[in-house]
C-alpha cells in the first residue's frame, strides 16, 4: 500500500542519501549537495514548498513529493529514491495521491516543471493528465493541468 506523510527534519539523512545518488538527481536543477547545504535547503524550502511528503510503500520510505506555492500556482514534483522500485508505477500512484489531496482544497491550475531530458517524468505527468504549456528559463518544460478534472473525472 502506498501513502504519503509530511516530511520532517528526521527524514533529512535519507533525503540527502537519495539526493547524492547521481541517477536520482540527474534531472534536478540543484544537483548534488553537501549536508550543511542540504539542511539550509530544507529550512529555506519550507516557505516556498508549503507541503513536502515522504512517499511510503509498505511502511518504508521510498521517495519524496512536494507542492511549491512560490508563484501562487501549485507546482508539484517528486522523486523516487529507492532505485529498486523504479518503473513499478509508484511515481504515478504518488502523484495521483498528491493531486487528490490538493484537489480536495484547491481548484485551478497546477504545474510540474520538468528537465527536458527526463523522459520518464514527462510520461508520468502526461499519464495523469498534464499537458505541455511552456518553456521556463529556456531550459525546463512546464506541464500543467486543471484540477477541475483529475484523470479525466470532474
Amino acid at each position: 500500500m502506498l501513502s504519503l506523510r509530511p516530511t520532517s527534519e528526521a527524514d533529512l539523512p535519507l533525503l540527502l542519501a537519495w539526493r547524492h545518488n547521481r541517477r536520482v538527481v540527474q534531472y534536478f536543477a540543484d544537483g548534488f549537495e553537501i549536508w550543511e547545504h542540504h539542511k539550509r535547503w530544507f529550512a529555506s524550502l519550507m516557505p516556498l514548498v508549503a507541503e513536502s511528503y515522504v512517499i511510503i510503500l509498505d511502511e518504508r520510505p521510498v521517495g519524496e513529493t512536494h507542492i511549491a506555492w512560490g508563484n501562487g500556482i501549485p507546482d508539484i514534483g517528486l522523486y523516487i529514491g529507492d532505485l529498486s522500485i523504479w518503473g513499478e508505477g509508484i511515481g504515478k500512484e504518488a502523484i495521483s495521491l498528491l493531486l487528490a489531496n490538493l484537489r480536495a482544497r484547491y481548484r485551478g491550475r497546477v504545474t510540474a516543471t520538468i528537465h527536458p531530458s527526463n523522459f520518464h517524468s514527462r510520461m508520468l505527468f502526461k499519464g495523469v493528465g498534464f499537458k505541455f504549456s511552456a518553456l521556463k528559463d529556456d531550459k525546463y518544460l512546464v506541464f500543467e493541468m486543471s484540477l477541475e478534472e483529475v484523470n479525466g473525472q470532474p
